[in-house]
């Protein structure tokens, strides 16, 4: 995936934020009581007064508000459409909506609680909107791909490390933290099968608190250290996390409550997959490709007429192995990059000549 297609997923994750914000059930009360309300427990005393007054700003005027969030988000999709090709001002309203949403809307994603974790959403998903948004960022010089890509690896493997510490918090290790985590999102809305995956992932880890959180403490750690690795550790890794980010968004995100139509976003889950997709290292390298996808590293890409040769090389190599056998095609290698075979070859070319 290259900035291309980090552009459109980040729209197409907008447009379907401001989507969701139409629901009719977000039109009720139900929206400041079990949307906007919860994040706020537990948060710090001088956060928690500013986000009561927007609490009752928005209760007053609930239709209003909730039009505007969604004109302004399916706003930011349609832009970075129309205009994220090569104008920079839609990515910089979607890091400022970032900052807004994860202030006053998620209470900085309940890492200040004691009870946040990356299993149930933690540090927040428009944290991941802002670094899909840095990821999707045009490109200004040849060769940038390169560096993006290494500086989202770097910021994905201290999100992952940061998820370690925590999940280290004291709460989580013991029976009470570990089912309040998963069941937090177990309610009356959703679908009974649902609950059911929730209860039974939180009957597991209860049954051993301390060993599941401490193995828990320790993935996390090997993802974020992996990610941050070479290329082989790295793929490692990040296979690892998309993994891990699926199990999360089953049993400690609901499948980011979109089941039961009471959310708005899909969670934190889904943005950590797409990000894994977009820092996954190459199998082989080339130069920048037109339009600025991204840059593989390694070998530069191939021409028009080289990769006709690389096809032909490949069929002949082929045909060799069938006609050889194995030992046979490795002999003729061997052979051909003999100095008797490169004399031969010439002097044969230039007496047929």
């Amino acid at each position: 995936m290259g900035a291309a297609g980090a552009r459109r997923v980040l729209a197409g994750l907008w447009v379907l934020d401001g989507l969701l914000q139409l629901l009719p059930r977000m039109f009720t009360m139900f929206m400041v009581q079990s949307v906007l309300r919860p994040p706020v427990l537990g948060e710090p005393t001088w956060l928690a007064h500013i986000t009561q007054a927007i609490l009752i700003g928005t209760s007053q005027h609930l239709v209003v508000f909730n039009l505007a969030l969604a004109a302004v988000q399916v706003g930011l999709g349609i832009a970075l459409l129309v205009q994220g090709g090569d104008r920079t001002w839609p990515y910089w309203c979607s890091l400022v909506w970032c900052a807004g949403v994860w202030v006053f809307g998620e209470a900085l994603g309940g890492i200040l609680t004691g009870q946040g974790s990356l299993v149930t959403g933690a540090p927040g998903a428009v944290v991941l909107y802002a670094v899909l948004t840095w990821a999707a960022w045009p490109e200004s010089r040849p060769g940038g791909s390169r560096c993006r890509r290494r500086s989202v690896a770097a910021v994905l493997a201290g999100l992952w490390a940061f998820g370690a510490v925590l999940q280290a918090f004291p709460a989580l290790f013991t029976a009470a933290g570990l089912s309040e985590m998963l069941l937090g999102n177990a309610n009356s809305y959703q679908p009974q099968w649902v609950n059911a995956l929730m209860r039974w992932g939180a009957a597991g880890l209860g049954a051993h608190p301390v060993a599941a959180n401490a193995s828990l403490i320790v993935i996390l750690t090997m993802i974020g250290a992996g990610i941050g690795a070479g290329d082989r550790l790295r793929r490692i890794a990040l296979a690892g996390s998309i993994v891990l980010s699926t199990l999360a968004w089953v049993f400690g995100q609901a499948f980011g409550m979109l089941l039961m139509a009471m959310t708005t976003d899909p969670n934190s889950a889904p943005l950590f997959v797409v990000l894994a997709l977009y820092v996954w290292p190459e199998t082989w390298g080339s130069a920048p490709l037109p339009g600025g996808d991204g840059v593989r590293t390694g070998r530069t890409e191939p021409t028009r007429r080289g990769s006709r040769g690389l096809a032909e090389g490949a069929r002949a190599g082929r045909l060799r192995h069938w006609l050889l056998g194995p030992r046979g095609a490795a002999t003729l290698r061997a052979a051909r990059g003999s100095p008797a075979f490169e004399w031969s070859s010439r002097h044969g070319n230039r007496s047929r000549g």
